[in-house]
């Protein structure tokens, strides 16, 4: 078996990426869930993230609200371990395509 190797620079921004069975079956790297956090496009809140199916254009947004309780860095780490894992799991199950341009 072939070993693909993805080249393909990741948006600005984005701090984690995960291949969609899509992807991984059709070896498109662009059919990913892309997690970012938000302070990249001026958002006032430095604790957001945003994770984005590539594929579906499903979106998961968590926010300040949902972390007030935590302090600090904790802050941060909360928000983007939750988004993490809300991107894995969707990636695990999104057989998605894009509509062709």
């Amino acid at each position: 078996m072939q070993n693909t190797a993805f080249t393909t620079a990741w948006p600005k921004g984005v701090i984690a990426r995960y291949l969609t069975v899509a992807g991984t079956a059709l070896a498109r790297e662009d059919l990913a869930v892309d997690v970012e956090t938000l302070t990249t496009v001026d958002y006032d809140d430095p604790y957001a993230t945003r994770s984005t199916c590539r594929a579906c254009a499903t979106r998961d947004e968590r926010d300040y609200d949902l972390y007030r309780n935590y302090r600090g860095d904790a802050r941060a780490r909360a928000s983007q371990d939750d988004a993490r894992s809300w991107a894995q799991a969707h990636a695990e199950r999104c057989r998605a395509l894009p509509r062709p341009a």
